[in-house]
């Protein structure tokens, strides 16, 4: 009665919602939603059938964060206010009306403003608000602006510099600005040029005739982008349509020498390139710098960044100039404190706007649900066991539901481990014991509580052997690895396939936590407590970021079984 009142008041046709996989009926009982049957069952998992659940203890909690008005202000009408400039104004909006926005939230336009304003009231902005909020674009706009500006002045020299703590984060960055980017360019005729200086970035006698740019896709045919090398240069295309992608700077000669309108780059790299005389002019005139995931630079790692900024603020002076510096991240608890300490600023020198207060003025905002399972299992059992069969549980449920899972492991040693023994002993030589058993043993009511019959696509469980066959097969396949030190083509790769829905559950490093594009993935696992105390609420802000997955996040936390973790 319950649910046929809400659908009811919301419009929804009461059996047609009953027969979708969002509930799991349960009989003489009632229902149970898709993600409180999983949490139901994971609180109850066993290795198999017949034995006994891993003894654990668990624990729930459901908080919820609003989502942003994304497109309430249209740039058809805000812009004018924020680029007097009339040429300017109309490359922008010409390229944004090519873009996938429409506009800007109430926290991105009072962002954006500061950031454009000819006056502005700081040097020193943070941008602190949830996943998927929208934090890119509030810097990336201005970033643009700036460099169309540069442009049409007949200015040279790097207008903003975008400072990343992973390399996987800087491609997809890249590779996410590149629409824009291209819009622009297509449009003035004169380019806005963009590259990457890292470790990963070659010099010029080091690239090979026709390699790959960093694993990149043509933004129109999505192939790979190849190198060209002629006469002392380097030009990007497409290895398909043949798209030119001049405006990407390829190797480390050119990045110094022409100096491109947008770098992207890292700590380290700005570090090494302010030490050497022929590179630290590099950082002269600079408009903007951008440091997306600062909450990153804490303990020694902070105190070098606090030194590099204060070299960075002196090389950036040498024209006399002074820069923005930009700070981004969403998992500051007190972005004040934490920017006084790592810039030595003072407070009232920071510009920042307060993410919940700004959205609870708006109206009609929507909610993401935040689920929070903990599980801390009997200090005589074993964590691994349990990540392992979570991992099993929830990959069925990401098969049936067509969505996405990331396990969280903080050490490469124990990703292979776990990896190894689910694909090696679990999958191939007990032939997917763990995984049948759940359905095809003593009994496979949903009544059951630790059954695993409604976790399973129904076209797969016609009888054991046509399951079976989907287990050994494409549940198999379906999960994968990733880290920074498998080979970059191997990275891109998985990335590619965890995209396109290929790869459902990937066992991975900090490398997926920050920044990328993840918007259908509905579960976290973190294996043992992350590293950073904000690791759990970041990580777990990779899920439930679209309508895709309901706009749901579940993020299961495997404890192990020591002091520290009964404690937390």
């Amino acid at each position: 009665k319950e649910i046929e009142s809400v659908c009811l008041k919301y419009g929804v046709e009461f059996q047609r919602f009953l027969s979708s996989d969002l509930m799991v009926r349960y009989p003489g009982l009632g229902w149970r939603t898709m993600h409180f049957d999983l949490i139901y069952r994971i609180a109850h998992i066993r290795n198999l059938e017949r034995q006994v659940p891993i003894p654990l203890e668990y624990r729930i909690e459901i908080k919820s964060e609003p989502i942003p008005d994304f497109g309430r202000h249209k740039f058809s009408e805000v812009l004018s206010e924020l680029i007097p400039n009339e040429s300017v104004r109309k490359t922008i909006l010409l390229t944004l009306c090519k873009s996938k926005y429409e506009g800007l939230s109430s926290h991105q336009l009072l962002i954006v403003k500061e950031l454009l304003s000819e006056k502005p009231k700081c040097r020193i902005a943070a941008i602190v608000a949830p996943t998927a909020s929208g934090k890119t674009l509030a810097f990336f706009l201005p970033v643009i602006v700036k460099a169309v500006e540069r442009i049409m002045e007949g200015k040279t020299g790097i207008s903003s510099i975008l400072v990343y703590p992973r390399k996987a984060l800087e491609r997809d960055q890249l590779q996410s600005f590149l629409n824009i980017v291209d819009s622009v360019n297509q449009s003035k005729g004169s380019q806005v040029t963009i590259g990457i200086d890292d470790g990963d970035t070659k010099r010029l006698d080091e690239i090979e005739q026709g390699e790959t740019y960093r694993e990149m896709k043509c933004i129109e045919c999505s192939n790979a982008l190849l190198i060209e090398k002629k006469e002392g240069v380097t030009t990007v295309k497409c290895s398909k349509c043949s798209k030119d992608y001049s405006y990407l700077i390829a190797s480390k000669d050119e990045i110094w020498q022409k100096k491109p309108t947008i770098l992207i780059t890292n700590i380290y790299t700005i570090y090494r390139r302010l030490l050497i005389p022929a590179t630290v002019k590099m950082f002269a005139g600079i408009d903007y710098l951008i440091f997306d995931e600062c909450h990153v630079y804490t303990d020694y790692l902070g105190g070098h960044v606090f030194h590099i900024i204060k070299l960075l603020r002196h090389a950036a002076s040498l024209n006399e100039s002074s820069p923005y510096f930009i700070f981004s991240s969403a998992t500051i608890p007190n972005p004040h404190d934490f920017i006084t300490r790592l810039t030595g600023c003072e407070s009232d020198e920071i510009f920042y706007v307060d993410y919940k207060k700004v959205l609870e003025k708006a109206q009609s905002i929507g909610r993401r649900l935040m689920l929070y399972l903990y599980l801390l299992p009997h200090p005589d059992s074993s964590v691994e066991t349990l990540t392992e069969a979570l991992i099993l549980a929830v990959t069925l449920w990401c098969h049936k539901h067509n969505l996405k899972a990331i396990t969280f492991v903080d050490s490469v040693a124990e990703i292979s481990t776990i990896s190894d023994y689910i694909h090696t002993t679990i999958l191939d030589r007990r032939q997917g014991r763990e995984v049948t058993d759940h359905l095809y043993s003593t009994t496979n009511i949903v009544e059951n509580s630790y059954n695993w019959f409604p976790l399973a696509p129904l076209n797969t469980t016609v009888d054991l052997d046509t399951f079976k066959r989907f287990v050994l097969k494409q549940y198999k396949a379906s999960i994968d690895i990733h880290y920074g030190q498998l080979p970059l083509s191997q990275r891109t790769r998985v990335e590619y396939d965890f995209s396109q829905g290929l790869l459902k559950l990937l066992l991975s490093t900090s490398t997926l936590e920050l920044g990328i594009d993840l918007s259908d993935v509905a579960v976290i696992i973190q294996h043992k407590l992350p590293i950073t105390p904000e690791g759990v609420v970041q990580r777990v802000g990779r899920s439930g970021r679209s309508s895709t997955c309901l706009r749901v996040a579940l993020g299961i936390i495997a404890l192990q079984s020591s002091p520290l973790s009964t404690l937390y």
